[in-house]
């Protein structure tokens, strides 16, 4: 194993160097479709991201994946300077978000799959690109993504689809990093899984996210996990959607299964829900109020040890 397998905005560290992981935040975004659509959703401020990641660190927090890809509002160089400024490592995101995310006939979903394979796997290699929400700038910068993010509709797998999701397997396998995927609610999650290995991903690199909430019962969760696939949970303080108490509910069911060691956790953030940013709960939620509340439903301290370190550790080190 490298010595520096993981890719940060600040350059290469090793698994072990992870810490205390959230793996799927929004640390800086810039205003565009997404808030046009959801005003939570910017966090254009570097002074307040930076304070809110500096509360993170002050609570015991290491390292944060920013989960917002190439061409809806990233802010590479901003992600860049609040990790310098507040001590928390963060690992970007290449890939692709939502369609709805994105001005209609985005340049994105025009490129052919082979030029959509070479940008991905550049942002990893080479650094991101900058300035790319209307059109494709070409401005890059020193700061390389570490993660590939894809995200999966109602829409299902359509041609492009396809080649989106093509494209980014290529990107994860051949830079061996992993490949973190939103899931919409009614969207098919093993559907996907099936056309990833198709394209010679390994399931140990598929990341599904949000399952917690579009797909409650957990049955779709569980047979991701018997494949090899790994969860990331984030229902946590979103009270429209359940109660912490049922999102402790939930995992302990993931838990109860045996795969403990697929499960990660974070807490999709947006400017309504950090503290800096005037919202409800904060970056450091899970490590003051989350967790706590698992170690006080019985769950061990060796299986939240695990979950928030162990697990982040040895995805990013496979």
């Amino acid at each position: 194993m490298s010595a520096e397998k993981v890719t940060t905005v600040l350059g290469g560290i090793s698994p072990e160097a992870l810490g205390f992981c959230q793996m799927h935040e929004h640390i800086m975004l810039r205003k565009g479709v997404p808030a046009l659509l959801d005003p939570a959703l910017m966090a254009d401020d570097i002074e307040k991201s930076t304070q809110e990641l500096s509360l993170l660190r002050a609570a015991g927090g290491c390292t944060v994946v920013d989960a917002q890809p190439i061409g809806c509002g990233r802010m590479a160089a901003e992600l860049a300077e609040a990790s310098r400024r507040s001590g928390i490592t963060v690992i970007a995101s290449t890939g692709f978000h939502v369609r709805r995310f994105y001005p209609s006939e985005h340049w994105l979903f025009d490129m052919t799959e082979t030029d959509l394979e070479k940008l991905f796997c550049r942002e990893i290699t080479d650094g991101m690109y900058e300035n790319c929400d209307l059109v494709f700038s070409g401005e890059a910068t020193k700061h390389r993504a570490g993660i590939v993010k894809a995200a999966l509709e109602e829409r299902g797998l359509g041609k492009t689809e396809r080649k989106l999701f093509a494209a980014a397997a290529f990107a994860a396998r051949c830079c061996n990093v992993p490949l973190m995927i939103h899931t919409d609610r009614d969207s098919n999650p093993l559907e996907l899984m099936d056309y990833l290995l198709s394209c010679d991903l390994p399931p140990e690199q598929m990341i599904f996210c949000h399952l917690d909430r579009t797909m409650p019962n957990g049955n779709v969760a569980k047979t991701l996990c018997a494949e090899g696939a790994y969860l990331e949970y984030d229902t946590i303080g979103r009270f429209k959607y359940h109660s912490d108490k049922e999102e402790i509910r939930r995992i302990e069911e993931i838990l109860d299964a045996g795969w403990v060691k697929r499960l990660l956790l974070s807490l999709d953030t947006t400017n309504r829900r950090m503290l800096s940013y005037g919202g409800d709960i904060g970056l450091n939620y899970l490590l003051q109020t989350f967790l706590p509340a698992m170690h006080n439903s019985g769950i061990s301290e060796a299986v939240l040890e695990r979950i928030m370190r162990k697990n982040p550790k040895e995805v990013f080190g496979s």
